[in-house]
Parts: C-alpha cells; sequence; structure tokens
C-alpha cells in the first residue's frame, strides 16, 4: 500500500503492479461520481492565487472578482459542482417541483430555459440531455466559463439547444423579454436574503417562474413558489 491510495503487487517497486485502491477511483478519478473531489486541488490553488487580494478587499468592500480567481477558479468550480447535476438534478431535485418536471416533459409545446449564473454549463447539458425537446440559454457573467462551457456543450452533443452567452445578471437595464417558460439558479446564492434579492432582480425576465436553488447539508432546496 502506497499512502493508502495505491497497492502494489510485488515487492520491486520497478516491476511491481500497480492498482488504485478500494474506493479512491470514484474520489479522485471518476469525474461523475458523487463522492468526486479531484477539484479540491484546484480551490487552493485558485484561494493561493487570490490571497493577496484580499486585504484591499476587506478595506474597500468591493470583494475580489471571480476572474481574480483564474482558470483554477473554473476548474474547480465546474468539476466539484458537475456531479450533483449529473446524478440529482433530474433524478431527486425536479421531482420536488411537479410544475417544472410537468412543463420540462412537454414535446408539443418545447420550454426554453434559463439556466442564470450558470458556469461552465454542466446544469443546463444535463437538463438538455434529459429532455431532449427542451432548449436551454445558459448566462454567466464570466468569459472562462462560458467559453469551457460551449466546449462541453460541443462534446456531449447538445450545442444546437444549449446556448451559453456572456451576460452580466445584475444588470437591471439588460432589456430582456419574459422569454423563458422556467429559469433556475443552482447555488448562485446560499442565504435566504440573498435568494430574495437575486430572484427579484431576475423575475421580470423570466415568463412564468424564477426557482432558486441551494443547499443545505447536501439537499437541495427550492422556492416555496415560483417569482412572477
Amino acid at each position: 500500500m502506497v499512502s493508502g491510495l495505491l497497492t502494489a503487487a510485488g515487492p520491486d517497486p520497478a516491476s511491481a503492479e500497480f492498482e488504485l485502491a478500494e474506493g479512491t477511483y470514484e474520489v479522485l478519478v471518476d469525474e461523475t461520481s458523487p463522492a468526486y473531489l479531484g477539484g479540491l486541488a484546484d480551490v487552493v490553488a485558485a484561494a493561493g492565487r487570490v490571497l493577496p487580494l484580499l486585504a484591499d478587499a476587506y478595506r474597500t468592500g468591493a470583494g475580489v472578482p471571480y476572474a481574480a480567481y483564474g482558470p483554477d477558479g473554473v476548474s474547480a468550480q465546474s468539476a466539484l459542482n458537475r456531479p450533483s447535476f449529473v446524478n440529482a438534478m433530474v433524478s431527486g431535485w425536479l421531482p420536488q417541483l411537479p410544475d417544472v418536471l410537468t412543463r420540462l416533459r412537454d414535446e408539443a409545446d418545447p420550454a426554453r430555459v434559463a439556466d442564470l449564473a450558470c458556469g461552465t454549463g454542466w446544469a443546463g447539458i444535463e437538463l438538455a440531455k434529459a429532455f431532449p425537446h427542451i432548449t436551454v440559454d445558459g448566462l454567466d457573467n464570466d468569459e472562462a466559463s462560458i467559453a469551457r462551457g460551449r466546449q462541453y456543450a460541443a462534446d456531449h452533443g447538445v450545442a444546437d439547444r444549449v446556448d451559453l452567452e456572456v451576460t452580466d445578471l445584475a444588470d437591471e437595464s439588460a432589456g430582456w423579454s419574459p422569454r423563458y417558460d422556467w429559469c433556475s439558479s443552482s447555488s448562485a446564492c446560499t442565504t435566504s436574503r440573498g435568494r430574495s434579492r437575486y430572484c427579484g432582480t431576475l423575475a421580470p425576465h423570466c415568463g412564468r417562474a424564477v426557482r432558486c436553488w441551494s443547499w443545505t447539508s447536501g439537499q437541495p432546496r427550492a422556492s416555496p413558489r415560483p417569482v412572477n
């Protein structure tokens, strides 16, 4: 056994055959496993990148812009969020919203969905794979995340129905029309006050419903009813 991660068949490291110890593959290699933590290494790198900016952020209250975390920040966010979307979004979260699930299943009148603060687009990609007739617009203000998400959508064969665009969701003068059947935001805000302000800003852009997701003890929590 090497550091609890590898097992070696044979006494001579030069000729021994190595394999991952039981349970290690899911945590370090399988990128869609619920146990996957491969993105944590990127978290450390991204946090180290912005440490020099924290002093000014505390002094001014301006915060640290997401782009300052660099490509490691994008990778970490993407890697750590993806397993939840792959394993829980369609099978576990949407059944808690029966009205939304019914709308997404309607093939006669295909829904148009907005994935707000979409990051690299994994939520929209999984929705498009599960409901082959819908279209998804993924909106985020981070150019690097959008660029990477477009490639992921192409890799998964849904680029014709998942459109990812750089958009500042905080811009109240954006002038969108209420063109979406469902607006979903996964983990963009994690407090009740944050959800209320966030959904209030987004409501005019969504014709039928805004639902904000957050996680509590590993479980998703949705706003109790649409914000219209």
